[in-house]
């Protein structure tokens, strides 16, 4: 068992190649384990896929933000079963505040999901790296954002929708 000053769950992130990932389009093989968490939320070793993740903020080599994709839908620190998560680093944010505070914001409105996550600390290829957001990947999905994606003049479609990505 690893303690952290900080007291939150620790993720152990160990790619194949045993270096950080190299590619924000190339999904690379590692394993990935969760202890420290509250009871029934630890991750036993699992095998996932990783690439890099973020536009601006992957261009910072020394904290970098992550895509995790398991084989199979899998519960992650007491959020639903799913295959896609992110470990967002939160680099250019001291307070490692704005994005928990808006996707809090967001989960009191109307919206029907907003995304929900974790901090933890982050030992990446046995390399303690700091404190980073796990949380749900957004995404077009029945369990995620639930909406049919249609072309901009068919709106016959129920729950029809659009995932907007300011770049």
């Amino acid at each position: 068992k690893i303690n952290m000053p900080t007291g939150l769950p620790v993720v152990f992130f160990n790619t194949d190649s045993g270096r950080n990932v190299q590619s924000k389009e190339v999904w690379e093989g590692a394993d990935i384990t969760i202890v420290g968490a509250p009871e029934g939320m630890n991750l036993e070793k699992t095998r996932v896929s990783t690439k890099g993740r973020g536009n601006s903020t992957w261009n910072f080599r020394t904290k970098q933000p992550y895509a995790l994709k398991f084989d199979k839908k899998t519960e992650v620190m007491g959020m639903p079963k799913h295959k896609r998560w992110c470990m967002i680093a939160n680099y250019c944010d001291a307070t490692l505040l704005r994005n928990v505070t808006a996707y809090y914001a967001s989960s009191l409105t109307s919206l029907k999901w907003a995304p929900r996550g974790q901090f933890v600390e982050l030992v990446y290829n046995g390399t303690y790296v700091g404190n980073y957001w796990l949380c749900e990947h957004v995404r077009v999905d029945k369990d995620r954002v639930a909406i049919t994606e249609t072309p901009l003049k068919d709106t016959s479609a129920e729950n029809t929708g659009y995932l907007v990505e300011y770049d």
